[in-house]
C-alpha cells in the first residue's frame, strides 16, 4: 500500500469518526439535559445536594468525554485540511474544535464530516471516469 492510499484510508476513518462522535455528542447532550431536568424537578422540594446522584455523574462524565473526543478528532481534521489545502474544511474543523457555542460546534462537526464524505465521492467518480477514458 502506497502513501496516498494510507492517507486516504486515514482520512476516511477520520470522516467516519467525526460523524459518529458528533452523533454521540448529540445523544449525550439530550441525555444530559433530560437527566438534569429530572433530577432538578424531583429534588426541588427535598433538601440536599442533587449533584451526588449517580445518573447525573455518569452522564456528565460521558458528556465530557464526548466533548474531548470531538476536540481530538477536530485537531486531526485540522491537520488533514491543511494537508489537502481546503480552507472551508479547515474552518469547519476549527469551529468544531473551539467549543464556545455547543450547537455551532455540533453543526461544524457534522458539516466537516459531510464535506469530507463528499470529497471522497468526487474522487471515486474522477477515478471511474479516468478508467473509462483509458
Amino acid at each position: 500500500m502506497d502513501n496516498i492510499q494510507k492517507k486516504t484510508i486515514n482520512a476516511q476513518k477520520l470522516c467516519k469518526s467525526q460523524f459518529f462522535v458528533g452523533m454521540i455528542y448529540l445523544v449525550l447532550l439530550v441525555a444530559f439535559i433530560g437527566v438534569l431536568l429530572a433530577i432538578y424537578v424531583s429534588n426541588k422540594s427535598a433538601k440536599g445536594n442533587w449533584l451526588v446522584n449517580p445518573a447525573y455523574i455518569i452522564i456528565t462524565i460521558l458528556f465530557g468525554l464526548s466533548i474531548i473526543s470531538i476536540i481530538v478528532t477536530s485537531i486531526y481534521g485540522l491537520k488533514y485540511a491543511k494537508e489537502i489545502n481546503d480552507s472551508k474544511l479547515h474552518y469547519y474543523f476549527l469551529l468544531s474544535a473551539i467549543f464556545i457555542i455547543p450547537f455551532v460546534s455540533f453543526y461544524c462537526t457534522i458539516a466537516s464530516a459531510t464535506r469530507m464524505y463528499n470529497y471522497f465521492e468526487k474522487t471515486k467518480k474522477q477515478k471511474k471516469n479516468k478508467k473509462q477514458q483509458a
